[in-house]
């Protein structure tokens, strides 16, 4: 039962107080009631003994006011607020949410305990030691991890929604992964590119699929040792997912006791599995454009049947929260999935392009498109079939989106090496009325 302190009573007046007091202040009381008596006389004479011109009342002097405890009523019953509970969180919140799964429907109270549990029972760590948590925005944060005390560093990055914390991932800098980058839609074999240094260079990897933690697909790819960093360029084969999501997880182990060391774990989604259409459609092809799901968006892009062909669509599917040409861009650069190859798709771009879209931007209507040094892994384009083919897959995807007038593409930040590598003006604007 409640207890409802009962509100203080006023201040009482100086020489004013209760019953039960002590018999000196009655006293004293006594006392000042005569001298005020003889004051009364003393007005009296003075107005020649008129007194007040209504009708004299008997007066008694009450005694002194006393403060009656308050009465202690029940407070009024009132229902006791429902426990707060977080609405649930809205599908494109947690698209890119790997950490508990988010079909669980339930996040962590507090960061760190998200980051501990996701060491353990996700990555693997056995007895981590978990730092504090640190934030990096209203409603996101980091905690480092260590395998042990002096141990490297894993980073595990965090993100509230409606009140409960996930995890999207961790990184360490011993293990870069520059492709796929995080959320890319993976086919197998999925190509992975980076720098890492391991002990005796070795970093295993394994592919994942939301709600299992045995892997569908394992591997290794070969860095840098002893400290020095170096690139890493290796695929892995995985076999088909049932889930739509899943991650990739790269880490070393300690050669002191096999205990898992540091990691970089990236989301990652799986593309849908297409039926192989015969090469013999291919002038026909046409590709069914899908109904994404809550949270994720339809991405376009262009291949062709041949280098004369006009380019026909071709659609991923990618969460919603990203930049949609610079995701087109992305996506294109990846090249044809394994189906819509064996359906006669062709393009200059693959998995050895996959990656190398350095930067886009808009202004007034422009797009500025900015590759990696695209000529070591396309060094054919240059012909003018090759760059024709080239050209019209990056016009098409660009210019499907009406509000893109003109684009200019650059190579290292460069429009002339961009030009000089196709044997075309690069420098000047590209509209839709002079795209090949």
């Amino acid at each position: 039962m409640a207890i409802t302190e009962p509100p203080a009573p006023y201040p009482p007046t100086r020489g004013n107080q209760p019953s039960g007091g002590h018999p000196k202040r009655w006293v004293l009381g006594g006392l000042a009631g005569i001298v005020a008596a003889g004051i009364v006389i003393g007005v009296l004479a003075a107005t020649g003994g008129r007194g007040p011109t209504t009708s004299p009342t008997t007066t008694t002097t009450a005694p002194p006011t006393t403060t009656a405890p308050p009465t202690t009523t029940a407070p009024p019953t009132t229902t006791a607020p429902p426990t707060t509970t977080a609405p649930p969180a809205a599908p494109d919140e947690l698209a890119a949410v790997l950490y508990p799964t988010p079909r669980s429907g339930a996040g962590f109270t507090h960061p760190v305990a998200a980051a501990r549990a996701f060491a353990v029972d996700f990555v693997g760590f056995v007895h981590p030691v978990v730092g504090r948590f640190v934030s990096t925005g209203t409603e996101s944060g980091t905690v480092e991890v260590r395998a042990t005390a002096s141990g490297a560093t894993t980073t595990v990055r965090l993100h509230r929604v409606t009140g409960t914390w996930w995890v999207l991932g961790c990184s360490t800098p011993d293990i870069r992964l520059d492709v796929p980058v995080p959320s890319t839609a993976i086919a197998s074999p999925v190509r992975l590119r980076g720098t890492s240094t391991a002990f005796e260079a070795q970093v295993n990897v394994e592919v994942r699929q939301d709600g299992r933690r045995s892997p569908i697909g394992a591997g290794r790819v070969m860095g840098g040792s002893m400290g020095s960093m170096a690139p890493f360029d290796a695929s892995v084969a995985f076999s088909p997912p049932i889930a739509a999501r899943g991650a990739l997880v790269l880490f070393t182990v300690s050669m002191q006791n096999g205990n898992l060391y540091e990691a970089t774990v990236v989301r990652v989604a799986f593309s849908p599995p297409q039926a192989p259409v015969p090469t013999s459609a291919c002038p026909d092809y046409a590709m069914a454009r899908p109904s994404p799901p809550a949270g994720e968006m339809t991405v376009t892009v262009f291949y062709s049947c041949s280098a004369d062909a006009k380019p026909v669509a071709t659609y991923r599917l990618y969460p919603s929260n990203r930049a949609v040409l610079r995701t087109a861009l992305d996506q294109l650069l990846a090249g044809p999935s394994a189906a819509e190859r064996a359906a006669g798709l062709t393009s200059w771009f693959s998995s050895s392009t996959a990656g190398y879209v350095r930067s886009v931007t808009l202004s007034s209507g422009q797009a500025t498109v900015d590759f990696g040094d695209l000529r070591s892994v396309v060094p054919n384009a240059s012909t003018s079939t090759g760059s024709h083919l080239l050209l019209s897959q990056l016009d098409a995807t660009v210019f499907q989106y009406p509000t893109i007038t003109s684009v200019i593409y650059r190579m290292e930040g460069s429009c002339q090496t961009f030009g000089e590598w196709l044997q075309i003006d690069g420098c000047v604007p590209r509209t839709p009325s002079t795209s090949t």
